[in-house]
């Protein structure tokens, strides 16, 4: 299977202090390159707050940590490559966070192929495995409460829209990008019962959608808009989610020019009828994925509605988005926009 493209459906954003952004970006970039040159699936962002406030008003859990990074080495491109990896995951900003045995438990003693590591304790662990054969894979895992799992893989097959590429009884893994001699995976693993899952508070996971006032009713927990593009929700474990709003580039194999977006005021009568009047507009040739509205009244309501034009004409229009034009406020997530 092969899901090529210029970026990802997925990008796990990491929240750090604002002294330390650029080390550990430059930190994970370098140790993404030695296997997946050119992918920027992670972000190191500013957190607003600082953790002292979060383990004061929140309450601290324990558990089986809930992400994993794995990066899954062949043999056969040469020994000295994987050494020098684990070489890497052993000096700093890089700490040692515990071992596993091949039953998957902690245990005390050390074996290298089953060290994790981490750059910060909310932020997720990383490991190295060894392949025999077909290609290297670098895997993001969510690790699921024994009940919510279920739930949670037709949560992100909706969010996706795509079924799981592989799907077993207590795990799965979507494929994000391939090639010939890598694979970029997103995966979703089942804890035995009663194992608590430990929430990484400082990884937030980031999907690309066309659609989002269909999903909306369909979430398991409250989404809210965060940006004019971005909403921000939580899957059945607690991970937090953000939502990006894009437009697709291709329509029936046939690239687009560009685009067209129509708004319209809405005007309330009364509390049973509303008429479309006053600011209204229809702006044509936007080449980017992305429109902004200026000089919007506050507290009024907008309908908002896009098409695609490519050389054999515009397209249909899309459903008319409803949006409400409030006083910007300041992110309760992130110190900008990711």
């Amino acid at each position: 299977m092969d899901e090529r493209g210029e970026s990802l459906n997925m990008t796990v954003h990491l929240l750090a202090s604002s002294g330390d952004l650029s080390l550990l970006q430059r930190t994970i970039d370098q140790l993404v390159h030695w296997i997946c040159p050119g992918i920027q699936l992670f972000l190191v962002s500013a957190r607003v707050r600082s953790f002292k406030y979060y383990e004061k008003y929140h309450k601290k859990r324990s558990g089986f940590p809930g992400m994993s990074v794995l990066l899954f080495l062949h043999e056969d491109l040469g020994e000295e490559r994987i050494v020098q990896m684990v070489h890497f995951f052993q000096h700093p900003p890089w700490q040692y966070h515990h071992t596993e045995n091949s039953s998957g438990r902690f245990c005390s003693y050390m074996l290298a192929s089953q060290d994790f590591y981490s750059l910060d304790a909310h932020m997720p662990v990383w490991g190295i495995r060894q392949v025999h054969y077909g290609t290297e894979i670098l895997r993001v895992t969510l690790y699921c409460h024994f009940d919510n799992y279920e739930d949670a893989v037709r949560l992100y097959e909706m969010i996706l829209q795509k079924e799981a590429t592989v799907q077993k009884s207590n795990f799965c893994f979507f494929v994000l990008y391939s090639t010939e001699s890598v694979s970029v995976q997103f995966s979703l693993k089942q804890l035995p019962p009663g194992v608590p899952v430990e929430l990484k508070e400082s990884s937030v996971l980031q999907f690309r959608v066309q659609e989002i006032g269909q999903l909306v009713p369909l979430l398991p927990n409250q989404c809210i808009p965060i940006s004019n593009t971005r909403w921000q929700t939580q899957d059945y474990d607690g991970n937090k989610i953000l939502l990006q709003i894009f437009w697709a580039l291709i329509v029936q194999e046939m690239v687009v020019k560009f685009y067209e977006v129509q708004m319209q005021e809405i005007v309330s009568c009364d509390k049973n009828t509303s008429i479309p009047r006053g600011q209204s507009g229809l702006f044509s040739g936007i080449r980017q994925d992305f429109f902004k509205a200026t000089d919007l009244n506050t507290n009024s309501e907008y309908l908002f509605r896009v098409r695609a034009v490519n050389k054999a004409g515009p397209g249909a229009w899309s459903e008319p988005y409803k949006i409400r034009c409030v006083q910007e406020q300041k992110m309760p997530v992130m110190e900008r926009v990711l």
